[in-house]
């Protein structure tokens, strides 16, 4: 099973150019190091991105392990897990894997905050509430 959620900020005709992003990251995939070091706690950063990149982040059900987040643009994407993220599975040109890079210098700027310092927030949208996580203020 193969399912994607993120890829709406991307213009029209990015649908066809992510399925066959996630044919190509399904069946020729790069696993590359990064964007975190061997040391640095993937699920505090997973969480991190979580809170902070909730329109922007792309969600893909990919088989073992199941879930994988990250990045994509209609070019690429990458992917890591909330057990690894010293390596990431990427297709396509390196675009979705600089911007993960990117992100990981942000959350490292913010002192690498995790579950810690991460809280739910209630959002009232037109059907309802959907609860969030987002970062705490100190962790900003």
């Amino acid at each position: 099973m193969v399912a994607v959620v993120g890829l709406a900020a991307h213009p029209p005709g990015a649908g066809e150019a992510s399925s066959h992003l996630l044919k190509q990251v399904q069946t020729a995939g790069r696993s590359t190091s990064g964007p975190l070091r061997e040391e640095e706690n993937a699920a505090d950063f997973y969480a991190y991105l979580l809170a902070t990149r909730p329109t922007a982040l792309t969600t893909a059900a990919l088989g073992v392990p199941v879930w994988r987040i990250g990045a994509s643009t209609p070019t690429g994407i990458a992917l890591v897990t909330p057990s690894r993220a010293d390596q990431h599975l990427s297709a396509g040109d390196d675009s979705a894997t600089g911007l993960l890079a990117e992100w990981a210098r942000e959350w490292r700027g913010h002192g690498r905050p995790g579950l810690d310092r991460i809280r739910p927030e209630l959002h009232r949208d037109g059907r309802g509430w959907t609860v969030r996580p987002v970062l705490d203020a100190a962790a900003r």
